[in-house]
């Protein structure tokens, strides 16, 4: 009743007084989702969005990429009539299309519808949207529901995603008492695409767990209290007493440890103590109670039979999980270890691959490297060789030079040191002019200063 009286409040809220005419106000046009289906509205109601949208500066046009066509149709029928309305009828009927397709379409429907609200601000279509996932949400499971949250959905701040994370944690909370298998599900996380989401999945099952396990050790904690030392020491009389084998069984129940007496096939010892007692008891007790062995009996009080339990709490790793969670976690600890395996095979072979690659491409650069040394190497030896031709024809060539310059028989003059030793007076000697001038053209052949501005050409 509270829920319709909700969904009323807000669509008269919406529907208040216009001051335009719908039917005198131009149409404006949208378009939604990558499809871009076009919806027409009448703009005097666009004014009803909190967050009016820009148009196309050029056609004047709205697009709504971010919101899906099927959502474009609640959009504006809200807008128009003020009721949530989506385009999918529960009479539809077609191959593989059952009322668990549908409620789950359904329920994806409205999660998007409470985001296009909260992003537009479109007053009275949040609240609506918020009914219509509570009352689908009866109907999904735990799985389907978070595959159908986006991770805009839930998202940002807690003030703004406040209903929608504490409608998953009480989603959470009704799975963990009445369907607990589905929490421990390997597929339960699977195909989720919010990271916000997962972690606050992961934080109410812990706390809920958290909470289980508290219960338990109060629980056993108030258990404990119960054995009082008067309860004890009556249980240590009646055994003493020996009043058959149930007084014993009693106080084997009263110490927890029943179960140990059916798994031990060994006799035990206390049986003696009863057999013994009548015998003696006929002499001087008539009630056959032995009491005068009442002294020296509490030292076969037997504690130390609760130190096996321990031991066997910490061998099982499955204890407090039925057959099927510890087939499961055993499945699924399998699977991961087998997984850890194939990655490290994975990642040893590529890594083997990487060196391999690297060992060709350092060969190759080697390879590379040598070679154009090697060409380095014939490219001066070549050039090495042209040079030395160069310069051989180049010597040739003078000393043809000075050969055909050379006319005189005589290529020796008495007097060159007397004509060398003055100044310019071998100028006036042609064998000593000869001399000089096959000096000057061996200081240029090495690259010596022409002293002497000689010509080193015969002319």
């Amino acid at each position: 009743m509270a829920k319709k009286t909700k969904v009323a409040k807000a669509a008269k809220d919406v529907h208040h007084r216009l001051k335009t005419s719908l039917y005198t106000s131009p149409s404006v046009t949208l378009h939604f989702g990558p499809t871009h289906q076009i919806y027409y509205l009448p703009e005097v109601l666009l004014q009803r969005l909190g967050n009016i949208p820009i148009r196309d500066a050029w056609t004047h046009e709205i697009h709504l990429v971010d919101v899906d066509a099927s959502i474009g149709h609640v959009l504006i029928h809200f807008l128009h009539t003020g009721v949530y309305q989506t385009l999918n009828d529960e009479d539809i009927e077609g191959a593989g299309y059952n009322h668990k397709t549908l409620v789950r379409n359904e329920f994806q429907t409205a999660v998007l519808a409470l985001e296009a609200a909260k992003k537009y601000s479109v007053p009275g279509l949040q609240e609506l949207a918020q009914v219509e996932l509570e009352r689908r949400g009866r109907e999904i499971c735990l799985r389907d529901a978070v595959r159908a949250i986006r991770e805009e959905s839930i998202a940002g701040t807690s003030d703004e995603n406040a209903w929608l994370r504490d409608f998953v944690s009480k989603k959470v909370r009704w799975t963990f008492e009445h369907d607990r298998p589905i929490l421990s599900a390997p597929e339960l996380f699977r195909n989720i695409e919010s990271p916000t989401l997962v972690r606050l999945l992961a934080q109410v099952i812990i706390s809920l767990y958290s909470e289980e396990v508290d219960k338990l050790r109060k629980g056993k904690t108030a258990t404990d209290k119960k054995s009082t030392p008067e309860k004890k020491e009556d249980d240590d009389l009646w055994r003493i007493l020996g009043f058959g084998r149930n007084a014993k069984n009693q106080e084997k129940k009263n110490k927890g440890v029943l179960e140990e007496e059916h798994l031990s096939p060994e006799p035990e010892p206390e049986p003696e103590l009863v057999v013994d007692e009548p015998s003696p008891a006929k002499e001087d007790d008539p009630w056959g109670c032995g009491w005068e062995k009442l002294a020296p009996e509490p030292e076969s009080v037997p504690e130390p039979q609760l130190k096996p339990e321990p031991s066997k709490m910490e061998v099982d790793r499955y204890a407090g999980l039925s057959k099927s969670q510890a087939k499961k976690l055993k499945a699924k600890l399998d699977k991961e270890a087998k997984l850890k395996e194939e990655e490290d095979a994975k990642r040893q072979k590529e890594e083997e691959e990487v060196a391999e690659m690297m060992q060709r491409e350092e060969e190759e650069a080697a390879k590379i490297m040598q070679r154009e040394e090697e060409e380095a190497e014939q490219i001066r030896l070549e050039e090495e060789e042209a040079a030395a031709a160069t310069a051989g024809a180049g010597v040739s060539s003078l000393d043809s030079a000075m050969g055909t310059g050379a006319t005189f028989k005589d290529d020796d003059c008495e007097l060159r040191l007397k004509h060398l030793s003055r100044a310019n007076r071998w100028w006036d000697c042609k064998p000593c002019e000869l001399y000089m001038r096959k000096a000057a053209l061996e200081s240029y052949l090495v690259g010596l200063p022409n002293g002497n501005e000689l010509s080193t050409s015969n002319g």
